[in-house]
């Protein structure tokens, strides 16, 4: 089964400029009269920029160094050398830089800008914000800072701050593809797919070429449960990105859920070959052999992932539900226990659990298992229904009878699952009463009717 949450999938980022040079691009375009300011360096900087652009950030920063060095006065160099710094993660270093630039030209937005975006690196996303109002305050027409707001208001979590200043920032410059798309990642984050797909594809009509923007629309349409059109925007991304580990993985994750197993194993393992440390990437594959009946090569994979991400819970959880598919369920409660020690809340480890211990014959322990489960989760029907059945196995009817009849009472009309009705009869049987039994029987064979009847 694929992770099983969102939050469980590949971070790569997605409230974070993509790439991060584009924040630093959005209306940084010097002017000529500020260059003047630092002429003696200008060869240098451009050289910088270049190095930049190019992802070479130590290169970078020698060259803007050397620009300082000709002009120490030159607060154009000093900024874009506190970029390249942020950009190789030295955020310390980068304020620095910002600061001396805000010093030598106060009144520079985008000097205040690059310092708040190298504060909001830091995770000070007060003085960020505040440095971003200094921008706008400066040059109120200014996209890019209405753009680093915005991006910094969704690493916050405040996703409707930060789409109205996406918005605004489209408003003033509606060809610029990074913010249709960092808007678009934001309703994604709401929910708001169908809004988040109009927002990619204004992107995608803006830098058709770009496979992120072919990715991120794969994804929303992944959220959205349209797997067709998700597959073909992953297929369009792999076809201008090849080596995109995540279009692969999130491919495969597509084709898992239409239920076409082989497809997804082999894009899992092509993921696999271009990202083989990512344990998501075994993780998934996992799943996908699991489905498959192919427990062993589940639990191998599983075991990889383990190996390279010992501290998630589902990794355990996964390898311990195959084991428990092999009937190997001494194993299968090892590794569920593990899931426990590492996400005690997660309810599916304490059901899986109890299932395990239950098929063992130790129905005291499942008994306790599915008590938790419910605790976590009192609607969770199934939990009800395993300790029923572990009480009647015990020879406590009349707790089954009570399990049971929570069973019916959160779904009494669920054609799908009759057995509450069938296993609370056995149990009134049990009891003596034979009404109750008789009716709750009645029951059972009317609704397994109304199952085969169902087109």
């Amino acid at each position: 089964m694929p992770p099983p949450d969102k939050d469980n999938q590949p971070d790569d980022g997605s409230l974070v400029p993509r790439p991060k040079s584009e924040l630093a691009r959005a209306g940084e375009e010097v002017k000529s009269s500020k260059l003047e300011k630092c002429g003696l360096s200008d060869v240098w900087i451009r050289k910088g920029r270049s190095s930049f652009e190019k992802g070479d950030y130590d290169q970078a920063v020698e060259e803007f160094s050397e620009a300082i060095l000709l002009e120490p006065d030159c607060y154009v160099a000093w900024r874009w050398r506190g970029n390249a710094y942020r950009e190789k993660g030295d955020c310390n270093q980068a304020l620095d830089n910002c600061n001396r630039a805000i010093l030598l030209e106060p009144e520079d937005e985008k000097n205040w800008n690059m310092r708040s975006a190298a504060y909001a690196e830091k995770g000070s996303y007060v003085q960020a914000i505040s440095d971003s109002n200094e921008a706008i305050r400066l040059k109120p027409d200014y996209a890019g800072a209405w753009y680093n707001r915005g991006w910094i208001y969704g690493r916050k979590g405040d996703y409707d701050q930060a789409i109205k200043d996406y918005s605004e920032a489209i408003r003033l410059k509606p060809d610029f593809a990074g913010v249709w798309s960092n808007r678009g990642r934001i309703y994604g984050r709401k929910g708001d797919y169908d809004q988040a797909i109009r927002d990619f594809s204004e992107e995608l009509l803006l830098d058709p070429k770009n496979p992120d923007g072919w990715r991120w629309r794969g994804m929303a349409y992944l959220d959205k449960g349209e797997y067709d059109w998700s597959i073909k925007d992953f297929s369009e991304a792999i076809r201008l990105d090849p080596e995109s580990v995540l279009a692969w993985f999130y491919r495969g994750l597509a084709y898992y859920n239409k239920g076409d197993y082989d497809q997804a194993i082999k894009d899992y393992s092509e993921a696999i070959r271009l990202g083989p440390d990512n344990a998501y990437n075994w993780h998934n594959r996992s799943s996908a052999y699991g489905r498959k009946g192919n427990y062993d090569q589940a639990i191998k994979d599983a075991s990889v992932a383990i190996r390279l991400k010992p501290g998630v819970a589902y990794a355990w959880f996964n390898r311990g539900f195959n084991h428990a598919r092999k009937g190997d369920y001494d194993q299968a409660i090892k590794d569920f226990s593990e899931a426990i020690l590492l996400d005690p809340e997660n309810v599916r480890s304490w059901f899986y659990r109890g299932l395990a211990y239950y098929n063992k014959g130790d129905y005291g322990q499942a008994i306790k298992d599915y008590s938790e489960a419910i605790r976590l989760k009192p609607d969770f029907s199934r939990a009800w229904g395993g300790r029923g059945i572990a009480y009647a196995k015990k020879g406590d009817y009349g707790q089954a009878v009570r399990d049971y009849s929570e069973v019916i009472e959160l779904d009494p009309e669920d054609v799908e699952d009759t057995m509450a009705w069938h296993n609370r009869g056995i149990a009134y049987r049990e009891l003596g009463n034979e009404a109750k039994a008789k009716a709750d029987f009645l029951k059972a064979e009317e609704l397994e009717a109304r199952a085969k009847s169902k087109p």
